[in-house]
């Protein structure tokens, strides 16, 4: 059902919006998903009824396998399924998913900021585990808590490459999606500007109008959205982000 990482991350958006005040966790693998959500098991059974029409539509309407609704006991429990559901594709020996923190299907992305989907509230997490540290999300697959990383030396390639990871768009679709998608790509613009790239060369590396750089240029790049495109920066640079996006 999920062939690549288009269908990935379209999988993520729905994952992430479909109950925005209860998803704590998502992963989606080949062939199957897992969501953590918090509330009552009746309105657990309820979304995975309808996670589970959604993925029958995916499959052409073929039969899916009834979900199987569990509940977590307790904040160590919750910790455990933390880091079972970052490390899916490692757990099931998918060979293309590369290492797990580059697997976009999955939330690892989005609980560290280096992705912002609209409608994913990473604090869920943190208030249903209040003594979870980033560092420990870090630690779950296996790499070391990023410092800040100089933006010098980087092609506008590269960046607007973190941009669409970050905001799993690309530049022309900004505009209509608007929301943290806009957000992103007006921060690459300001980044592409201070480090020294001339604003039609960020328009030809973005593809869309000069005009539309200098307006996203002006605006005060959001904090989230510049750190987020400075992590896939750092996952690019270390081999790990994963970058590709159909228009």
């Amino acid at each position: 059902m999920f062939p690549d990482d288009d269908a990935l991350r379209s999988a993520a958006r729905w994952l992430a919006a479909t109950a925005p005040e209860r998803v704590l966790l998502f992963c989606a693998v080949d062939d199957h998903v897992h969501l953590v959500i918090q509330g009552t098991r009746e309105g657990a059974a309820h979304h995975a009824r309808a996670t589970t029409r959604w993925l029958r539509r995916l499959a052409g309407n073929t039969d899916i396998a009834p979900a199987r609704v569990r509940p977590v006991e307790s904040r160590a429990h919750l910790r455990r399924c933390n880091d079972y559901v970052l490390l899916q594709p490692t757990h099931h020996g998918i060979e293309r998913a590369g290492h797990p923190a580059q697997w976009v299907g999955s939330c690892f992305q989005d609980l560290v900021g280096a992705r912002l989907l609209h409608g994913f509230r990473p604090r869920n997490l943190s208030e249903a585990l209040p003594r979870l540290r980033q560092r420990q999300l870090w630690d779950a697959v296996a790499l070391p808590t990023p410092n800040g990383v100089p933006l010098a030396g980087f092609a506008a390639g590269s960046i607007v490459e973190s941009a669409i990871a970050a905001s799993a768009t690309v530049p022309e679709q900004a505009e209509s999606r608007r929301g943290s998608a806009l957000q992103v790509w007006a921060a690459a613009a300001a980044l592409l500007v201070s480090s020294g790239h001339r604003t039609r060369t960020a328009a030809s590396a973005m593809g869309v109008p000069h005009r539309t750089v200098q307006r996203w240029a002006s605006r005060t790049p959001d904090p989230r959205a510049e750190r987020a495109i400075r992590l896939q920066l750092w996952l690019g640079r270390h081999g790990l982000s994963g970058n590709r996006v159909a228009a």
